[in-house]
Formats: structure tokens, sequence, C-alpha cells
């Protein structure tokens, strides 16, 4: 007796050819996929540099307002100053042009009590002032600053400083400078005022 082997049974014409086409869509639908993640990454990466010069631009046009806000602050207060030393240079000249016989409080109260006075040497010490704790600071300290101050005692224009921070408490100030007309002292208004701090603190680069 021969022994008869089972037939395996053959596979529809249908899956043959559904696995032909599988197998033949396979590379394209892997090169479409691949073209695609490409288009996709440039595109976000170009979204990206885009957002970040939008960012950059904006950052830079942000500090350039409040620098144009701080400035014209600034600039609004130079006047009131420079006519402040008009009762300044006319108490100079009363004592005989000795500052220790100037009365530096009264023509503070004539300029309102808004503004302290500083006589400056050539030395660069503040020698006569009507706020106490600058009393002998000297300014050969920061050399960059007294360098400044000596040429504008050695000329005749007033000068004005933007809103800084004072050097014995840190409280904001106004500063600006004028030459005695004989040249030996530098005369020094200094404006602190609790309406324009909070105005100029309002304009912060950080934020």
């Amino acid at each position: 007796m021969t022994v008869k082997r089972p037939v395996r049974p053959s596979f529809p014409l249908m899956v043959y050819l559904l696995v032909a086409i599988l197998l033949a869509m396979a590379p394209v639908v892997c090169l479409l996929s691949f073209v695609d993640s490409v288009d996709v990454r440039q595109e976000l990466e170009e979204n990206a540099i885009e957002s970040r010069n939008q960012t950059e631009s904006g950052i830079a046009l942000s500090m350039n307002l409040v620098d144009t806000g701080l400035k014209l602050f600034d600039n609004t207060l130079n006047h009131e100053m420079q006519e402040g030393f008009g009762l300044f240079i006319a108490e100079y000249e009363r004592a005989g042009r000795d500052p220790g016989e100037m009365d530096l409080f009264r023509v503070k109260e004539q300029l309102g009590g808004r503004m302290d006075l500083y006589v400056i040497n050539e030395s660069g010490v503040i020698v006569y002032t009507t706020y106490p704790p600058d009393l002998g600071y000297d300014f050969r300290e920061i050399p960059s600053f007294y360098n400044r101050i000596a040429e504008i005692r050695l000329n005749d224009a007033f000068s004005a400083d933007r809103v800084v921070a004072e050097i014995s408490t840190g409280e904001l100030r106004k500063y600006a400078y004028l030459p005695s007309p004989d040249h030996h002292y530098l005369f020094e208004l200094g404006l602190a005022e609790s309406e324009f701090q909070q105005y100029r603190t309002a304009l912060k680069y950080r934020d």
C-alpha cells in the first residue's frame, strides 16, 4: 500500500496579488513619508527662526521705547534745574565767592525745598552740601566720573545726568552741574521726589 501525502491548499490568487501590491507600495509609502517629514521639519525650523527674529525685534523695540521714555522724562527736568543754578550763583557772589559763607539751606528753601545743593572743590571732594550723608565724598574714588566733572568745572556749560541711584542710600536722584564763575568749584543740584521716582521706576528695561 502507498501512503498518500497531504496536499497543501494553494492560496487564492487575490492573496498573492495583494501581497505583491503591498510590497510594491511599501517603498513608495516610505519615500513619501520621508519627504513629508523633511518638509515638515524644514517648515518648523523656518517658523522657529521667524518666531525668534520677531521676538528679537520686539525686545529691541521695547528697549528703545523704554530708553526714549526715560530720556524724555529726564529732559523735562533739565530746564527747571538749569534755572535753579541762577540762585546758586547769586548766593556764591553774595558770599564773596567764599563757599564757606554761603547759606545753602536758604537757597534750598528758595528752590522750593525740592533740590539739594552741593559744592565740589577742585580735588573732586564735596566740601559743602545740604545733604549731610554726601558731605566729604571724594569723587576721585571713581576716576572716570572725576575726569568728567573736572572737565565740566573747567568749561562754562550746564550739564545734567539722567536719573541715577544716589551713592549713599541708592535713592533715585537727578543731578545737574554748573561750574562756578571762577571755575574753582563745581556746583551740583540733586533732585529727589517721590512723584518722579514713581514714574521713573514704572519704566524698567527688565520688565
